[in-house]
C-alpha cells in the first residue's frame, strides 16, 4: 500500500507541475522522471519487503530486481508516451460538463 501510494502521489504532483506553458521536451523529461521516481519507490518497498517475507533475501532482491527495472524503463518510456491522449480526454470530458 505504501509502494502504490508514492506513485498516486508523484502523479498528483505532476498535475500540477506540467502546464500549457512547458514546451513539449520539458514535458517529455518530467514524464519520464516521474516514470522513473515513481517506479522506483514502488519497487524499493515491495522487493525489500518481498525478500524479507519469502527469503533468502539477497537472491530474492537480486532476483526481483531483473523485473523491477523493465518496469521501472518501461515506465518512463510509457508516461511520455501516453500523456498526449490522457490530456486530450482529460479536454473532452471538460468541455463535455460544461
Amino acid at each position: 500500500m505504501i509502494g502504490i501510494s508514492i506513485s498516486a502521489s508523484v502523479g498528483a504532483s505532476v498535475g500540477r507541475i506540467i502546464t500549457a506553458g512547458r514546451s513539449g521536451s520539458q514535458r517529455i523529461l518530467i514524464l519520464s522522471l516521474c516514470g522513473l521516481v515513481s517506479g522506483l519507490g514502488y519497487h524499493v518497498i515491495v522487493d525489500v519487503v518481498d525478500a524479507l517475507l519469502y527469503q533468502p533475501f539477497w537472491p530474492r532482491l537480486i532476483g526481483g530486481l531483473v523485473f523491477s527495472l523493465i518496469t521501472i524503463v518501461s515506465n518512463s518510456i510509457i508516461f511520455p508516451l501516453l500523456y498526449p491522449a490522457l490530456d486530450f480526454l482529460r479536454e473532452r470530458e471538460k468541455k463535455a460538463v460544461e
